[in-house]
């Protein structure tokens, strides 16, 4: 079987080294040709992950395709799907999560929990929500590992968001940040991984460290996978998955962000 993947970051290394278990002949695409993932691959391919005819010339030769980012080129993985190569996860899906506005209005969508929000299209939009603050602005695309991120404490921080489309997200009084990997097959049979803690370093807002299982009281435990659950199978979308949870100070469990790949709070599996 012939799999490629679609970035060659750690993420895609790591998922290689798993690969190894496997009778699987693996393809890397990725700008970079010195990336972590470029050595460990069968066959490697410098190209753009999110130009549509480099995607498309990637993927109509391999059986399976999948990501190790959500910054790829969803208009040609739809093609290839729809040509019989077998995107995992669905293009579908990937769209909702790669961005944050989508991602917010499917959660509501599908009675989800998760923190309050407002869209924004413009930064001077932030001007008409100061009762919402203090607030998370979000940048609708492009964002990731605290990038596309900013606190807005109050009117003065204000400058500090976005004038793109975005999402201002309540500030949640967090008691923890948990995540849970989910896996789920073609026939919508799902394993999940213990919960792990995530600790940020508060100035890079960047993963710190993990503790895995995270200390969670049992209630809470049982919470946080009914909702990974609830997230994964209304994606509709075989597999893998890391939802990001918030764990508040009265225990209850809100869905902060999805990634529709492997993951850093899964390095341990």
């Amino acid at each position: 079987m012939k799999a490629g993947i679609l970035g060659g970051g750690q993420l895609g290394r790591m998922l290689l080294q798993a690969a190894a278990n496997y009778t699987v002949e693996t393809w890397v695409m990725e700008n970079d040709p010195n990336c972590p993932a470029a050595h460990l691959c069968h066959h490697f391919v410098q190209g753009n992950i999110n130009d549509y005819e480099a995607v498309y010339a990637f993927g109509k030769g391999l059986d399976v395709l999948t990501i190790e980012i959500e910054s790829v080129n969803v208009d040609a993985l739809e093609k290839l799907e729809s040509e019989g190569v077998k995107v995992y996860p669905k293009p579908s899906a990937i769209r909702t999560i790669k961005n944050k506005i989508l991602q917010k209005k499917f959660y509501e969508a599908n009675d989800i929990p998760t923190s309050a929000f407002i869209v924004t299209e413009h930064l001077n939009d932030l001007n008409q929500h100061i009762s919402f603050l203090p607030a998370v602005h979000k940048i609708g695309q492009g964002g990731y590992d605290g990038k596309g991120v900013q606190v807005i404490e109050d009117e003065q921080a204000i400058k500090k968001g976005f004038d793109a489309p975005a999402v201002l997200e309540k500030m949640v009084p967090i008691h923890k940040e948990i995540a849970m990997i989910v896996a789920m097959n073609e026939k919508g049979e799902t394993v999940l991984y213990p919960p792990a803690e995530m600790v940020f370093d508060p100035v890079l807002n960047l993963l710190d460290y993990q503790l895995s299982p995270a200390s969670l009281p049992e209630k809470v435990f049982w919470k946080a996978e009914a909702i990974a659950l609830r997230v994964v199978k209304a994606l509709n979308s075989p597999g893998l998955f890391a939802v990001e949870l918030f764990v508040d100070k009265n225990e209850e469990v809100l869905v902060n962000e999805t990634a529709p790949r492997v993951h850093n709070s899964g390095h341990h599996t």
